[in-house]
């Protein structure tokens, strides 16, 4: 069986830096919900978290720094642009490839990224190409990467913290009912259609 080129379709978390710093902070939601209370805090830290996941698989725009891996058949055909869907491309940590059943690091100094808040892409350099000789297996091609706008929500868009905000609101005030688990009215709040370059 021959492997042929594709464009990325998994992705795998790696590491999780939003586990340690949320995208919006408890005291932004509390002062947009104007509760001057504590008792709440750990439910409505719950809350946001719940916010932050359902934004990002829906947007898959990655809002506090996190690493990944995805992984390529081959290399692209006529030395293609690799599109990496995941936003924000921060950096390309490494692309390895399996030769004789090692993995080889493809030198950083052949390619680049484009800096976007869209999809970005690894292009080659001029003159340079991917390797012709890897495995022929699946998942031959490695690529590990950092993504998102930051290690705090100081660096998230403010857009982004006010659609989490409100949606953590929305849960709030609408504990308990069955509307709450409703994916169309979280596409709603973090305006699904407004981000149609990422799909």
């Amino acid at each position: 069986m021959y492997f042929q080129f594709s464009q990325p379709i998994k992705y795998i978390l790696v590491s999780n830096f939003g586990q340690l710093a949320l995208a919006v902070s408890l005291s932004d939601v509390k002062a947009h919900l104007r509760i001057d209370f504590a008792q709440e805090d750990a439910y409505l830290t719950n809350l946001i978290k719940t916010a932050i996941e359902r934004f990002e698989n829906i947007t898959t725009i990655d809002l506090i720094t996190k690493t990944y891996k995805t992984f390529l058949d081959n290399f692209p055909v006529d030395n293609a642009p690799i599109k990496i869907k995941r936003t924000k491309l921060q950096s390309i940590i490494s692309i390895q490839y399996y030769l004789n059943g090692a993995l080889t690091t493809f030198d950083a100094s052949n390619y680049y990224i484009n800096e976007t808040n869209q999809y970005s892409h690894i292009f080659l350099k001029e003159d340079k190409e991917y390797p012709i000789t890897i495995d022929n297996r699946a998942d031959a091609v490695i690529i590990n990467f950092t993504s998102g706008f930051g290690a705090s929500d100081a660096n998230v868009p403010f857009t982004y913290k006010q659609g989490l905000m409100e949606y953590a609101a929305f849960l709030y005030k609408n504990r308990g009912d069955a509307c709450c688990n409703d994916m169309g009215i979280a596409n709603a709040f973090f305006n699904i259609n407004q981000i149609e370059p990422f799909i």
